[in-house]
């Protein structure tokens, strides 16, 4: 039986269990698709804008663009998919660019409904997109790239996640093993770098060629030695290619990483065990390890570390046959052993911030990131081969310094990489971009950082790093900015695409007015994943939404972490004892949601560079950026939150906040 069902565009037959067809068809490899090829695919298809009349022949729909905004629309779903799923495309086009994919339950097709891939110029070309649940009734918008030409489609072909192509890779000492399915025919096994396109891999060279067997597995060595120097393939992509007879050498499948780690890790010492959530980007450690701080967060400016001079008085790493150098200084002024000695839980905020020289930033930096950036930040360069091999040699020289199970020079145990990427235009900066495209980005670069840290420690992780909107975003330009719940369905949909991998998250749940402390009267919080925002009122939507089977990781809740917000202080007696109880409240919420490990307090002492804000448990003394001056009502209940003496410290928050007792915010009543 060559297709069991072919859902679009008819139905033909019922069942009273529509997925299970699917997934029996999926098995069999036959697969829900639009397949232009048949006689009458194509008729439910309609030119809707800036296209000529649809024509149909041997290889498919043929549009013929004739505007500026060129889309096509199709039929709905006569059953829906109720799991995220891939689309294959196989579509050849006479224009170089993007296409996009839209799908809406109703009339309207919305950007936060949609998925952007590159297309080659008249070649034909298989390409893999994530797509969400999808529910009966969805239609489809497809828009070609260009503004002239045809684009032909072959079909549109929707399948489980892994039904077709390599299905797991894993990284040995020596060797990577691949466990490939749903390939009968013999194909070439090819590497690609991880910013090269899938289109790329047709003529990628041959790393072996496979005859499919019963076993569905075969094996390469990790290890490059061709040009004399041992070259670590462990971060490259890898892609099935098949010999067709009409078009050439075609990638049967998406492009996929390694993501099994078998004895691969240099240092196993286990993960910290930390006595309570309570945490603090630290400026003053001794004042911080007098405050009981257990969680530690500090920043890491990657492009300061990076010395292009290869001055041999600093510190050097060898990766694949080259040195690399990092400033001294920089590095060995890192309280990372002073902290981590003392108990705490460290983590690094990996950062690329401009330098102001040209040569190191176009290294480091993004290259599509805006000519002026608004904090100086951008995303890190993980689309050069020049910069992802800097990128790397970053990665893997501060796993290894700071995972050695005897602390040499610390532990550091939590690497958040990047900040902010919902609000990617302030945060990490890529020029004005669409937020999916944003997310593969950021997908890349968060792969890349897991990856060299595997490759030191067993048990450290990477976390996401997104604000608290959630299903808006700051400004209302979907070129700089997307809500935190897209960023995470669209990262998790992308990762598993291309090899799940145990990503977590750092959130930072401000109140929505950052003037304002009083987060319990947040009305943009709201009890449901439909939240405008998520803030301390309703954080216990972050940890429920973490429970859908969709976002776990190996059966398992993905970990979080608050790892910046704070509370500001109008330097008012009534506006210190707001901001205390704030805090009283906010440690309440973290401590019932065992899904949370840590609550890392913004900041230790105010800062004349934000905008106003007064966040620290320390006033600043006048006239400085930073330096201590007396401490604020919040230092007290800071230092008792963790201890016997909290519930007397925090008594007085209640008639501020309004209630009676803390049992009132128990988010399990």
């Amino acid at each position: 039986m060559s297709r069991l069902v072919d859902l679009f565009p008819s139905q033909l037959f019922r069942c009273k269990f529509p997925w299970a067809i699917v997934l029996i068809a999926m098995q069999l490899g036959a697969t829900p698709q639009f397949d232009f090829t048949r006689s009458g695919a194509a008729k439910n298809w309609r030119p809707t804008h800036d296209v000529g009349p649809i024509k149909v022949d041997n290889d498919g729909l043929v549009i013929n663009i004739t505007g500026n905004d060129p889309f096509i629309e199709g039929p709905g779903l006569k059953v829906g998919i109720p799991k995220p799923v891939q689309l294959r495309v196989r579509l050849k086009s006479e224009s170089t660019g993007l296409a996009h994919i839209f799908w809406s339950q109703d009339k309207h097709f919305k950007e936060g409904h949609s998925v952007h891939f590159p297309v080659d110029t008249n070649n034909w070309t298989e390409v893999s997109v994530p797509l969400p649940s999808l529910e009966k009734g969805t239609r489809f918008r497809f828009d070609p790239p260009g503004k002239s030409g045809t684009c032909t489609i072959a079909w549109l072909r929707f399948e489980e996640i892994g039904a077709t192509g390599i299905t797991q890779i894993t990284a040995t000492d020596d060797e990577l093993k691949f466990t490939y399915s749903g390939l009968a025919d013999e194909f070439d096994l090819v590497e690609i770098a991880p910013f090269q396109p899938l289109g790329d891999a047709a003529s990628a060279p041959v790393l072996t060629h496979v005859l499919p067997d019963k076993s569905g597995m075969v094996s390469v060595p990790r290890f490059d030695e061709t040009n004399a120097v041992k070259r670590d393939r462990i971060y490259s992509a890898f892609v099935p290619v098949l010999v067709h007879p009409k078009s050439g050498r075609v990638p049967a499948a998406g492009a996929r990483f390694v993501d099994g780690f078998s004895d691969v890790s240099k240092y196993e010492a286990p993960f910290p065990v930390s006595k309570s959530k309570k945490g603090l980007q630290i400026q003053m450690p001794d004042d911080a390890l007098k405050l009981g701080v257990q969680h530690a967060a500090i920043n890491v400016n990657l492009n300061s570390l990076v010395d292009l001079t290869k001055n041999p008085a600093n510190l050097e790493w060898i990766m694949d046959g080259e040195t690399y150098y990092f400033h001294r200084n920089q590095i060995e002024n890192m309280p990372v052993k002073q902290l981590s000695d003392a108990g705490c839980t460290v983590a690094m905020i990996i950062l690329s911030y401009e330098s102001g020289d040209p040569a190191k930033d176009a290294l480091m930096l993004h290259p599509k990131r805006a000519a002026v950036l608004p904090n100086h930040l951008a995303a890190f360069n993980t689309v050069t081969p020049d910069g992802v091999r800097y990128y790397k040699a970053c990665l893997e020289f501060l796993a290894d310094r700071f995972s050695r199970p005897d602390s040499t020079y610390g532990r550091v145990a939590n690497y958040i990489i990047g900040n902010e990427v919902t609000s990617h235009w302030e945060w990490f900066n890529v020029g004005p971009m669409p937020g999916e495209l944003v997310v593969a980005e950021y997908e890349r670069a968060v792969r890349i950082a897991h990856t060299a840290i595997k490759k030191f420690s067993t048990s450290s992780r990477v976390y996401l790093s997104i604000d608290h909107h959630w299903s808006t975003t700051y400004g209302n330009d979907p070129q700089k900015g997307l809500a935190g719940r897209r960023l995470l369905d669209e990262f998790s949909r992308r990762a598993r695409m291309g090899g799940d991998f145990d990503w977590h998250l750092a959130h930072h749940p401000y109140p929505e007015n950052l003037f304002e402390p009083r987060t319990w009267l947040d009305k943009t919080a709201v009890s449901n994943f439909d939240s405008p925002r998520i803030t301390f009122k309703n954080l216990e939507q972050l940890t429920r939404y973490f429970r859908r089977p969709e976002m776990m990781f190996d059966g398992q809740p993905r970990r979080i972490i608050l790892s910046e917000q704070g509370f500001h202080s109008d330097n008012t007696e009534a506006g210190d004892a707001a901001q205390a109880a704030a805090y009283c409240y906010a440690w309440t919420k973290v401590s019932q949601e065992d899904g949370i490990d840590s609550f890392i307090l913004h900041r230790h002492v105010d800062h004349s560079g934000e905008g106003g804000l007064n966040l620290g448990l320390w006033r600043r003394q006048p006239n400085s950026i930073a330096d201590p001056s007396t401490p604020r009502p919040m230092y007290e209940v800071f230092m008792k939150a963790d201890t016997p003496e909290r519930e007397e410290a925090f008594r007085f928050a209640l008639p501020v906040i309004g209630i009676k007792s803390w049992k009132e915010l128990d988010s399990k009543r």
